[in-house]
């Protein structure tokens, strides 16, 4: 039976002359695996990858499966004889964006994060139509 148990979550620590016991252990593991479903949820998700196509003026809706707390969106367009490479990073409070107009900007509102994905700002220049834009989305 275990000598003791650590402070914030009460696992079980044993002292060497302790004798183990089953029941601990699976006691200890449902306690952690309830703390990983309250903190990650059920899915084991942790990052999203994907596409979409811009809409021209119209905000652009992502669907991640869960509340991100970072998102990364790049494009790279050939268009005119040269590249044009776009990127924005951000989490809920503050994006940097990098944009197709060649300017750079940091600002609170191009991106807004929801339980189910994040949601392009109709002005934030990352919905040229029909250019493609890569997203890594972070739980």
């Amino acid at each position: 039976m275990a000598n003791g148990q650590t402070a914030n979550y009460a696992l079980n620590q044993w002292a060497a002359s302790d004798q183990v016991l089953r029941t601990e252990f699976n006691a200890d593991n449902a306690k952690i695996d309830e703390a990983l479903a309250k903190k990650f949820g059920l899915d084991n998700m942790y990052l999203a990858t994907g596409t979409y196509v811009g809409a021209g003026s119209a905000a652009v809706s992502v669907t991640t499966g869960f509340r991100p707390s970072l998102v990364i969106i790049f494009c790279t367009y050939l268009g005119a004889g040269s590249y044009d490479y776009i990127f924005m990073i951000g989490d809920q409070s503050a994006q940097m964006l990098e944009t197709q107009f060649s300017s750079r900007e940091v600002r609170t509102d191009a991106l807004t994060f929801s339980d189910t994905g994040f949601t392009i700002a109709a002005d934030a220049g990352f919905q040229a139509q029909d250019w493609s834009y890569h997203y890594i989305a972070f739980r």
